[in-house]
C-alpha cells in the first residue's frame, strides 16, 4: 500500500512540474560530477512541410538514428504520417506558420526550445539523465553526435553558455541606431549604440540549461520570441544572439573550426571529419556547396549521383562497420530507402 501511495505521489509531482511554465520546469540544479553524455543533450531539427520528402530521408538514413534519435525531434509546420512513422514518432508539429518570414521562424525556434526543455525535464523525472543542453539544427545539417558531445564536455551547463559559428566576420554594430523611438522589451531598453555576435542557425547552435532558463525568464516578462523579432527587426538566429549577448551578457563561444553551414566551401581531409560537429549542403550562386575531400575520393565512397549531400559518405567515414557501409566498400551497392 505504501508503494502504491508513493507511486501516485510521484505521478502527481511529475504532472505538476510538467504543467509549470518552461522556465520553472527547467530551473533544477544539475550536478556535473559526471561528464556530459548524449543523454544530457536534446536536439531539435527545424524543418518545413515542403522539405520533408527532399531533405529528411538522408538524415533518417544517417545521423538521425540509434541513440541520437532518442534525443532528437523534428520541428515542422505540417503533420506527416509517413515522417512520424519512420522517425519513430519524433515529429513535433508547431502552431507556427509555414513561411520563411521573421515571425514564423521565430515562433518555430521558440517552440523548439520550450518543447526540448519540457521533454528533457520529463525524462529526468522518469529516471533518465537530467538534461544539460539544447542544440538546434537545420534540416540540411549533418550532426556528428560524438563530436557534439566532446565539444559540450568542455563547458559547464550550470553557467550561461552560447555555442555556435558566427554568421559574419564581425559583430553586428548599431543595428538599432536609425530607430527614432527606443525599443522597450519589458523593463529592458535596447541601446541604440550596441553590438553583438550571433551564431548562424545554419551551422547549429547550442545553449546551456542555465542560459535557456534565463531566456525563458526574460520571455515571461516580454512576451513571445516572435514579438521580439518583429519589434527589433531581427530574424530568429540573430535575436537569440541579441538576447544572449546584449540582454543576458553571455558572449558567444565561437566554434567556427568545427561547426559549418552550406554558406562555406566545405573542403576537408577525410581524417578531419571526425572532429567536425556539423556539416551541410545547399545551393549557392556558384553551384551546390557540399563536402569535398582534399585527399580525393576513395574506393568505397558513394558517387555524387547516389549521395548528393555527401552525408552517406561522411556517415561511413564515421561509422565504417555499419552493414551498408561494408557493402558499399565491397562494391555491392546497398539497398537504401531514399523516400519517407
Amino acid at each position: 500500500m505504501v508503494g502504491a501511495s508513493r507511486a501516485v505521489w510521484l505521478h502527481l509531482l511529475a504532472l505538476y512540474v510538467l504543467c509549470l511554465k518552461p522556465r520553472l520546469a527547467t530551473n533544477l540544479s544539475v550536478a556535473e560530477s559526471e561528464p556530459t553524455t548524449l543523454e544530457h543533450v536534446y536536439i531539435g531539427v527545424k524543418t518545413t512541410g515542403k522539405y520533408h520528402d527532399s531533405r529528411l530521408p538522408i538524415l533518417l538514413q544517417t545521423w538521425f538514428t540509434g541513440a541520437v534519435r532518442e534525443q532528437a525531434f523534428f520541428f515542422s509546420d505540417r503533420e506527416d504520417e509517413k515522417l512520424q512513422t519512420r522517425s519513430g514518432k519524433r515529429l513535433y508539429v508547431t502552431n507556427c506558420g509555414a513561411t520563411h518570414g521573421q515571425a514564423d521562424l521565430c515562433c518555430k525556434t521558440e517552440a523548439m526550445l520550450k518543447e526540448l526543455a519540457r521533454y528533457g525535464t520529463q525524462m529526468g523525472l522518469e529516471g533518465r539523465a537530467p538534461w544539460r543542453w539544447v542544440c538546434t539544427f537545420d534540416d540540411d545539417n549533418y550532426v556528428n553526435a560524438a563530436a557534439l558531445v566532446e565539444m559540450l564536455q568542455k563547458y559547464d551547463s550550470n553557467t550561461s553558455v552560447y555555442l555556435g559559428r558566427p554568421s559574419t566576420g564581425q559583430a553586428v554594430h548599431n543595428w538599432f541606431e536609425a530607430r527614432t523611438q527606443p525599443i522597450k522589451l519589458g523593463s529592458y531598453t535596447v541601446p541604440k549604440a550596441s553590438s553583438f555576435w550571433f551564431a548562424t542557425g545554419g551551422a547549429g547552435v547550442c545553449f546551456s540549461r542555465a542560459l535557456v532558463d534565463r531566456v525563458f525568464a526574460f520571455l515571461e516578462e516580454t512576451g513571445p520570441l516572435s514579438d521580439i523579432c518583429v519589434s527589433t527587426g531581427l530574424p530568429d538566429d540573430m535575436v537569440l544572439g541579441f538576447l544572449s549577448e546584449l540582454v543576458l551578457t553571455t558572449n558567444l563561444s565561437h566554434q567556427s573550426e568545427i561547426m559549418h553551414s552550406h554558406l562555406e566551401s566545405l573542403y576537408f581531409h577525410r581524417d578531419a571529419i571526425p572532429k567536425q560537429v556539423t556539416l551541410s549542403y545547399g545551393m549557392m550562386a556558384a553551384g551546390l556547396h557540399r563536402v569535398q575531400f582534399s585527399d580525393g575520393d576513395q574506393p568505397g565512397d558513394f558517387s555524387v549521383d547516389d549521395d548528393v549531400s555527401r552525408f552517406k559518405t561522411v556517415h561511413c567515414i564515421l561509422h565504417p562497420h555499419l552493414d551498408w557501409c561494408v557493402l558499399q566498400r565491397k562494391g555491392l551497392k546497398p539497398v537504401m530507402n531514399d523516400e519517407l
